[in-house]
C-alpha cells in the first residue's frame, strides 16, 4: 500500500471499499446507506463505530415478543396503566399480565458487553430465575433459554 502523505484522499461520499493501512480488512465509508443502518445508534459522530446489538425474544405462552437492544441500552418490561397512560417498552398486558401479578415496571433488560442482564425493578410480586427470587435493583446475567417468572407469568428468554 502506498503511504505517501501528499497523496489526496478520496471524497467522503465514496462507497468504494478501501483497505486499512494496518491490515487486510476492508472498511466502508460511513456515508454508505447500507452501513448507516449498522452504525451505533447512540449518537457517535465519528461514524466509525458499528452497532453491537442483540435480538432478544421473550417467549410468553408460546408467542415471541422481539426486542433489539444496542450495547448499554435497556428496555422496561411490564404492563400498561390505562389510568396514567404509562406504557413499558415491552407490554405484557395481552398475556393477562395484571391478573398474573406483573407490575407496570416489572423488570429491566439490558445489554452490557454482549451479555443480557435482568433487573427486578421492585415489583410487587417479584421475579424468579432458576427457582430463586431476584433481589430488587440488582442486575443478574441471563443465559439463552432462561425462564423468568414475573409474578405468576412465565417468560422464556431466547437470543441469538
Amino acid at each position: 500500500m502506498d503511504d505517501d502523505p501528499n497523496k489526496t484522499k478520496r471524497p467522503a461520499q465514496t462507497t468504494r471499499l478501501e483497505p486499512t493501512e494496518r491490515s487486510e480488512t476492508f472498511i466502508m465509508n460511513s456515508n454508505n446507506p447500507l452501513l448507516r443502518k449498522l452504525l451505533d445508534k447512540s449518537g457517535s459522530e465519528s461514524g466509525d463505530t458499528v452497532a453491537t446489538e442483540r435480538r432478544i425474544f421473550l417467549v410468553v405462552r408460546g408467542i415471541p415478543e422481539e426486542v433489539t437492544l444496542d450495547e448499554n441500552q435497556s428496555v422496561t418490561v411490564g404492563r400498561i396503566d390505562l389510568a396514567t397512560g404509562f406504557r413499558p417498552g415491552v407490554d405484557l398486558t395481552p398475556y393477562d399480565a395484571q391478573k398474573r401479578g406483573v407490575s407496570r415496571e416489572h423488570i429491566r433488560l439490558e445489554l452490557k458487553e454482549q451479555h443480557v442482564y435482568v433487573t427486578d425493578l421492585g415489583s410487587a410480586n417479584g421475579t424468579v430465575l432458576a427457582g430463586k427470587r431476584l433481589t430488587p435493583q440488582q442486575a443478574v446475567m441471563l443465559h439463552n433459554g432462561d425462564e423468568l417468572l414475573l409474578g405468576g407469568l412465565a417468560v422464556k428468554v431466547m437470543y441469538e
